[in-house]
């Protein structure tokens, strides 16, 4: 999923899609946005969660 605003496009991607690239459950993303750890996520209704690829790398860089 692509969001385009002004001259920059941020990619997102879902929980599944980031549970597949981590090799990790998406139960496990799902603990983690409830004990607070883990990239920043936006949320669009109840169940839609979607990570900025730019804060999966921040993580990731932190992560290291």
């Amino acid at each position: 999923m692509t969001k385009t605003g002004g001259n920059s496009a941020t990619t997102y991607l879902s929980q599944k899609e980031l549970a597949a690239r981590w090799g990790i459950s998406e139960r496990t993303l799902q603990d983690w946005r409830y004990k607070g750890i883990g990239p920043e996520y936006i949320r669009a209704g109840y169940k839609l969660v979607r990570y900025s690829e730019d804060a999966v790398l921040r993580f990731e860089q932190k992560a290291g």
